[in-house]
């Protein structure tokens, strides 16, 4: 990865996010069962996304919805789910119908994240990648996600925190 030296200007944040000008009409529904969708963009190298499923795998009364996107690899762990409470979504080109119908999303710290706080779900955020930190610490500042990681690491604590206290409340 090159380093940008002397850089006057750097394009980053709210302003300059690019998304998909659907995300600007989101209908929600309120619902009594608590949704999930966990993605981490189109790869998933540090099977991050395994880790999560580990953590909420044992919480009933969920839906676990689970992106698969172009770049896993076919030894990822998370191909070899088979739940009945778990869906796993590969091919797609928009998640917009997911953010809708879900009501948390458990998301890495890029382009997902903001399209899951558009969708107005509960979002829970891992930071995988040094560039997602501005945006990250600013979105957390603002009340309007959760840090549940960094890097390889997750809270699974957090995570069971966070949806138990949810799944508390009758009305998401």
């Amino acid at each position: 990865k090159k380093k940008i030296k002397n850089a006057s200007n750097i394009y980053q944040g709210f302003k300059y996010i690019l998304l998909d000008g659907n995300y600007a009409f989101v209908k929600k529904k309120k619902q009594n069962l608590l949704k999930i969708l966990i993605t981490t963009g189109g790869t998933d190298n540090k099977n991050i996304i395994y880790k999560i499923y580990k953590a909420v795998e044992n919480i009933t009364d969920i839906k676990i919805y689970i992106i698969i996107g172009p770049g896993f690899k076919k030894n990822n762990p998370i191909l070899n789910v088979k739940k009945e409470n778990v869906y796993l979504v590969s091919g797609k080109k928009s998640l917009k119908s997911y953010f809708e119908n879900t009501n948390v999303s458990i998301t890495a710290g890029g382009i997902s994240m903001f399209e899951s706080i558009c969708a107005k779900n509960i979002t829970l955020v891992t930071q995988l990648y040094k560039n997602q930190e501005n945006s990250i610490k600013e979105l957390k500042k603002l009340n309007m996600i959760n840090l549940i990681g960094k890097n390889k690491h997750i809270n699974s604590n957090e995570i069971v925190k966070i949806i138990s206290n949810l799944k508390k409340i009758k009305r998401i």
